[in-house]
Protein backbone atom coordinates (compact mmCIF):
# COMPACT_ATOMS: atom_id res chain seq x y z
CA UNK A 1 0.00 0.00 0.00
CA UNK A 2 2.70 2.06 0.59
CA UNK A 3 3.85 2.35 -3.24
CA UNK A 4 0.16 2.40 -4.56
CA UNK A 5 0.41 5.88 -1.96
CA UNK A 6 3.68 7.23 -2.87
CA UNK A 7 2.29 6.66 -6.61
CA UNK A 8 -0.13 8.33 -6.25
CA UNK A 9 1.59 11.80 -4.52
CA UNK A 10 3.67 11.37 -7.48
CA UNK A 11 1.05 11.53 -10.19
CA UNK A 12 -0.95 13.95 -8.45
CA UNK A 13 2.34 16.72 -9.54
CA UNK A 14 1.25 16.19 -13.05
CA UNK A 15 -2.98 15.54 -12.87
CA UNK A 16 -5.50 15.88 -10.98
CA UNK A 17 -5.79 12.36 -8.89
CA UNK A 18 -6.68 10.76 -5.46
CA UNK A 19 -6.32 7.52 -4.07
CA UNK A 20 -9.75 5.73 -2.81
CA UNK A 21 -9.27 2.88 -0.80
CA UNK A 22 -12.50 0.56 0.61
CA UNK A 23 -11.95 -2.55 2.26
CA UNK A 24 -10.74 -3.95 5.62
CA UNK A 25 -6.95 -3.36 6.72
CA UNK A 26 -4.53 -5.41 8.37
CA UNK A 27 -3.41 -3.87 11.46
CA UNK A 28 -0.26 -2.70 9.42
CA UNK A 29 -1.69 -1.59 6.63
CA UNK A 30 -4.05 0.92 9.01
CA UNK A 31 -0.96 1.88 10.84
CA UNK A 32 0.54 2.85 7.93
CA UNK A 33 -2.31 4.74 6.69
CA UNK A 34 -2.90 6.72 9.63
CA UNK A 35 -0.86 10.13 8.97
CA UNK A 36 -3.19 10.10 5.59
CA UNK A 37 -6.14 10.85 7.14
CA UNK A 38 -5.57 14.38 6.67
CA UNK A 39 -4.08 13.94 3.16
CA UNK A 40 -6.51 15.30 0.45
CA UNK A 41 -4.55 12.61 -1.84
CA UNK A 42 -6.19 9.21 0.29
CA UNK A 43 -9.59 8.40 1.17
CA UNK A 44 -10.37 6.02 3.44
CA UNK A 45 -13.98 4.55 2.64
CA UNK A 46 -13.50 1.07 5.38
CA UNK A 47 -15.56 -1.72 4.54
CA UNK A 48 -18.44 -1.22 1.73
CA UNK A 49 -21.59 -3.36 0.60
CA UNK A 50 -22.02 -4.41 -3.07
CA UNK A 51 -24.46 -1.28 -3.84
CA UNK A 52 -21.62 1.39 -2.02
CA UNK A 53 -18.52 -0.59 -4.26
CA UNK A 54 -20.80 -0.44 -7.56
CA UNK A 55 -21.24 3.65 -6.83
CA UNK A 56 -17.45 4.00 -6.18
CA UNK A 57 -16.48 1.80 -9.36
CA UNK A 58 -18.47 4.02 -11.48
CA UNK A 59 -16.49 7.25 -10.80
CA UNK A 60 -13.34 5.49 -10.39
CA UNK A 61 -10.71 6.26 -13.55
CA UNK A 62 -8.46 3.41 -12.76
CA UNK A 63 -8.40 0.41 -10.94
CA UNK A 64 -4.80 -0.21 -8.94
CA UNK A 65 -4.07 -3.92 -8.24
CA UNK A 66 -0.74 -3.58 -7.29
CA UNK A 67 0.64 -6.67 -5.06
CA UNK A 68 3.87 -7.41 -3.93
CA UNK A 69 5.83 -10.69 -5.27
CA UNK A 70 5.00 -12.76 -3.07
CA UNK A 71 3.66 -16.49 -3.32
CA UNK A 72 0.14 -15.62 -2.20
CA UNK A 73 0.20 -13.43 -4.92
CA UNK A 74 2.27 -14.04 -8.15
CA UNK A 75 -0.41 -17.02 -9.12
CA UNK A 76 -3.68 -15.71 -7.52
CA UNK A 77 -6.44 -14.32 -9.12
CA UNK A 78 -7.81 -11.07 -7.07
CA UNK A 79 -11.19 -10.49 -7.22
CA UNK A 80 -10.14 -6.83 -7.00
CA UNK A 81 -8.56 -7.12 -10.56
CA UNK A 82 -12.18 -9.01 -12.14
CA UNK A 83 -14.16 -5.99 -10.31
CA UNK A 84 -12.12 -3.65 -11.57
CA UNK A 85 -12.51 -5.81 -14.92
CA UNK A 86 -16.32 -5.70 -15.22
CA UNK A 87 -16.33 -2.09 -14.36
CA UNK A 88 -14.81 -1.03 -17.42
CA UNK A 89 -11.86 0.66 -16.20
CA UNK A 90 -8.65 0.16 -16.99
CA UNK A 91 -6.53 -1.44 -13.93
CA UNK A 92 -2.83 -0.63 -13.68
CA UNK A 93 -1.72 -4.14 -12.02
CA UNK A 94 1.47 -6.03 -10.99
CA UNK A 95 3.75 -7.61 -13.58
CA UNK A 96 3.30 -11.26 -12.51
CA UNK A 97 3.28 -13.63 -15.32
CA UNK A 98 0.09 -15.49 -14.79
CA UNK A 99 -1.85 -11.86 -14.69
CA UNK A 100 -0.06 -10.42 -18.06
CA UNK A 101 -1.60 -13.09 -19.40
CA UNK A 102 -5.72 -12.05 -17.74
CA UNK A 103 -5.17 -8.67 -18.81
CA UNK A 104 -2.58 -8.81 -21.63
CA UNK A 105 -4.39 -9.35 -24.92
CA UNK A 106 -6.34 -7.41 -25.47
CA UNK A 107 -4.83 -5.13 -22.94
CA UNK A 108 -6.85 -4.06 -20.49
CA UNK A 109 -4.56 -2.04 -18.45
CA UNK A 110 -1.02 -1.40 -17.83
CA UNK A 111 1.43 -3.77 -15.95
CA UNK A 112 4.18 -2.41 -13.91
CA UNK A 113 6.58 -3.03 -11.14
CA UNK A 114 4.69 -3.40 -7.85
CA UNK A 115 7.75 -1.66 -5.75
CA UNK A 116 8.15 0.80 -7.95
CA UNK A 117 6.20 3.54 -6.85
CA UNK A 118 7.76 5.92 -10.30
CA UNK A 119 6.48 3.22 -12.40
CA UNK A 120 2.95 2.43 -10.80
CA UNK A 121 2.90 6.58 -10.97
CA UNK A 122 3.82 6.32 -14.69
CA UNK A 123 1.09 4.41 -15.47
CA UNK A 124 -1.20 6.82 -14.08
CA UNK A 125 -0.32 9.53 -15.84
CA UNK A 126 0.08 7.79 -18.96
CA UNK A 127 -3.82 6.35 -18.12
CA UNK A 128 -5.22 10.37 -17.26
CA UNK A 129 -3.59 11.58 -19.83
CA UNK A 130 -4.65 9.60 -22.74
CA UNK A 131 -8.32 8.99 -22.03
CA UNK A 132 -9.38 7.38 -25.20
CA UNK A 133 -7.27 4.73 -24.93
CA UNK A 134 -7.86 4.05 -21.19
CA UNK A 135 -11.73 3.85 -22.23
CA UNK A 136 -10.35 1.41 -25.14
CA UNK A 137 -8.48 -1.16 -21.70
CA UNK A 138 -11.90 -0.57 -19.87
CA UNK A 139 -13.97 -2.16 -22.72
CA UNK A 140 -11.54 -4.89 -23.37
CA UNK A 141 -11.96 -5.57 -19.91
CA UNK A 142 -15.41 -5.67 -19.46
CA UNK A 143 -15.38 -7.53 -22.49
CA UNK A 144 -13.08 -10.33 -21.14
CA UNK A 145 -15.45 -10.69 -18.54
CA UNK A 146 -18.32 -11.21 -20.56
CA UNK A 147 -16.96 -13.40 -23.07
CA UNK A 148 -14.80 -15.62 -20.46
CA UNK A 149 -14.66 -14.59 -17.05
CA UNK A 150 -18.12 -15.30 -15.78
CA UNK A 151 -19.96 -18.18 -13.41
CA UNK A 152 -21.81 -19.30 -16.39
CA UNK A 153 -18.66 -20.33 -18.59
CA UNK A 154 -16.87 -21.58 -15.42
CA UNK A 155 -20.06 -23.25 -14.71
CA UNK A 156 -19.39 -25.56 -17.61
CA UNK A 157 -15.59 -26.06 -16.53
CA UNK A 158 -16.93 -27.11 -12.83
CA UNK A 159 -19.86 -29.63 -14.24
CA UNK A 160 -17.43 -30.90 -16.85
CA UNK A 161 -14.55 -31.89 -13.99
CA UNK A 162 -17.13 -33.08 -11.70
CA UNK A 163 -18.89 -35.61 -14.40
CA UNK A 164 -14.51 -36.77 -14.62
CA UNK A 165 -14.34 -37.14 -11.47
CA UNK A 166 -17.29 -39.33 -10.60
CA UNK A 167 -16.81 -41.27 -13.92
CA UNK A 168 -12.97 -42.08 -13.01
CA UNK A 169 -14.62 -42.99 -9.23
Amino acid sequence: MREMRQAVELAAEQVPIKLVIAGPFNPGARAEFQHDRESPLVEQKGILDRQQIAELLARARVGLAVYHPTINYTNSQPHKLFEYMAAGIPVVSSDFPHWRKLIGSPPCGLLVDPLNPAAIAEALVWLFRHPVEAAEMGRNGRRAIVENYNWEREAKSLISTYAELEAGA
